[in-house]
């Protein structure tokens, strides 16, 4: 309007504070507080915008028009319906505001169901991986009892070799003895002696006895190395004992009868120990076998003494570590029968090896406590005690150091780590704390 005001041939000037704005082909946003300025302030110039705006209510709006022509009333009308166009857009807001919150929703829904399928995966894997375990537990188990009846069935080849390798000898030397006795036989009775009661030895009938008794003997022979050949070579995971082959019956002929010598007996095999067998089904690793190997009659423990003391009461002084285990090894022998032996390494307050005497009035201490010498380790003191106990009485082991426990298998003895000791003595680390 204020330039088709200077279009006109009487031009008419534009109110001062629009004239800035005219140069500009778009409005700048702060030329519309401008432009209501000066429609407020100057009424001839309004009139003006009013005339030309008649008819034009629909291009306008409502609100427009109103704040323009100011018919009576126009400026409650404009109030209300500036308060609903504040209300919609305030209600448009809401919406909006509305749908990003369930876009997020379902954006962490879906977040929460992909974590969700991600965990199901690794509990299927770590399911997975427990039933590998357990049937690689359950093919070891196997594979020590096959073990332990292949040594069963090697024990009793031996034996058998052994009975007819004795049998042999016997037979050799009833033979040897027989044909002694006919080189030094007097000359023979006269004719009218009785005959004797039974028939006479033959030499062929003596040698085919001895020639089926070598058959036999090497037929066993045979068999005991057959067994030994199904046992886990050296070096395999299994092996617990090392093989001790004895010499090949069947590599020397049949020895044959005669009065001048006789062969030398072989050598038995040293006598060695062997570990307890454990029930079907039970891991030696477990709180089971630990129980079932210091109930076993005769049973013999030694216990490495600082290696369970310093994981159970690691803050208390050294001789309180040490009662302490005294005691609860003294509660496990009254609860199983086992005959404990614990071992100290010598230290300051206890310049030599010593034992724990026996009471007064008492058939045994329940708990023998040694000392190792200054010089030398418990761990060398143990193992040694492995091997003065007699071979007919089992003997377990309980420590964590390796050294031990590979000495104390080698040895054939048992063996229990610090847990199980522990276990045993219903006092675990964290209740022995306490």
């Amino acid at each position: 309007m204020a330039r088709l005001g200077l279009s006109e041939r009487t031009p008419v000037e534009p109110p001062r504070a629009l004239r800035p704005l005219l140069r500009f082909t778009r409005l700048p946003a702060r030329g519309v507080a401008v432009i209501r300025r000066v429609l407020d302030e100057d009424e001839p110039f309004r009139a003006r915008v009013a005339a030309a705006a008649q008819g034009a209510e629909d291009e306008l709006g409502r609100p427009s028009w109103l704040f323009l022509v100011r018919p009576p009333g126009w400026d409650d009308e404009l109030a209300r319906l500036t308060a609903e166009r504040e209300q919609a857009t305030e209600a448009a807001e809401d919406v909006a505001t509305e749908q990003r919150a369930e876009r997020r929703l379902r954006a962490a829904q879906e977040h929460i169901a992909r974590l969700e399928a991600v965990a199901a995966a690794a509990q299927g894997r770590e399911a997975e991986a427990a039933g590998e375990l357990a049937a690689l537990r359950r093919a070891r188990q196997a594979e020590v009892e096959q073990v332990q009846e292949l040594e069963g069935q090697l024990a009793a080849e031996r034996q058998e070799a052994d009975r007819l390798r004795a049998a042999l000898e016997a037979s050799k030397a009833a033979a040897e003895s027989k044909a002694k006795a006919a080189v030094t036989q007097p000359p023979a009775a006269p004719p009218a002696a009785p005959a004797p009661s039974g028939p006479p030895v033959e030499a062929a009938a003596l040698r085919a006895a001895l020639a089926e008794a070598a058959d036999a003997a090497r037929t066993a022979a045979r068999s005991l190395d057959d067994a030994m050949g199904l046992l886990p070579g050296p070096g395999s995971a299994d092996e617990t004992t090392p093989a001790r082959p004895g010499p090949p019956l069947a590599a020397s002929p049949p020895a044959q009868p005669t009065a001048k010598s006789s062969p030398a007996p072989p050598k038995p095999s040293a006598p060695r120990r062997r570990p307890v067998p454990l029930p079907p089904g039970i891991l030696d690793d477990t709180h089971e076998a630990a129980e079932h190997l210091v109930r076993t009659n005769g049973v013999v423990v030694l216990v490495d003494g600082y290696n369970a003391t310093i994981s159970a009461w690691p803050n208390l002084p050294l001789a309180e570590q040490r009662h302490r285990l005294v005691d609860a090894l003294a509660e496990l022998v009254a609860r199983t029968g086992a005959d404990a032996q614990v071992v100290f390494d010598g230290d300051q307050d206890t310049a030599a090896p010593s034992v724990v005497r026996r009471p007064p009035g008492a058939a045994r201490p329940p708990v023998r406590v040694v000392f190792s010498p200054a010089d030398q380790p418990a761990d060398d003191v143990i193992l040694d005690l492995v091997g003065r106990v007699p071979l007919h009485r089992p003997v377990v082991v309980a420590s964590d150091d390796r050294r031990v426990q590979e000495g104390a298998v080698a040895r054939g003895a048992n063996v229990l780590t610090r847990s199980q000791l522990l276990a045993l003595l219903r006092r675990g680390p964290s209740s022995a704390l306490g």
